[in-house]
């Protein structure tokens, strides 16, 4: 899925939430997540992310073995989804991991959904040039 579809049916677009269970739409919202990522960023980086109860989060994994930690909460209660918060209540949580299992990592960096791919990616060259984000 491309950036472009994916605000086009979520942004300003609340998620049905079924309480103790994950409404049919937050799945979707998930793999929809999952596959604007993998799109984005193209072949040269891995995308594990997982659904879990009302959030996503996994690891992005450069060619180089280089690993970035994504999470993102999807807003209940009838909020609507702000493509554009950028927040750490509402944004895409990513930092720097040591590897796949490393989920505490290093400084947390917030973006937009709308950003995340072209925040990931500057993650990513920052790690490569740097050796930190």
């Amino acid at each position: 899925m491309k950036m472009s579809g994916f605000l086009k049916k979520y942004d300003g677009q609340s998620i049905e939430d079924d309480a103790s269970f994950m409404s049919a739409e937050a799945k979707s919202f998930c793999k929809d997540f999952a596959s604007v990522l993998k799109t984005e960023l193209g072949s040269d980086y891995q995308v594990r992310v997982k659904a879990g109860h009302y959030d996503v989060s996994g690891f992005v994994i450069g060619s180089d073995g280089r690993c970035i930690y994504v999470a993102y909460s999807i807003p209940r209660m009838e909020i609507p989804i702000d493509a554009s918060a950028k927040d750490a209540m509402n944004g895409v949580l990513y930092r720097e991991a040591a590897n796949p299992e490393d989920y505490t990592g290093g400084m947390n960096h917030f973006t937009s959904l709308r950003m995340m791919a072209y925040d990931i990616l500057a993650g990513f060259y920052s790690l490569r040039e740097y050796g930190r984000m």
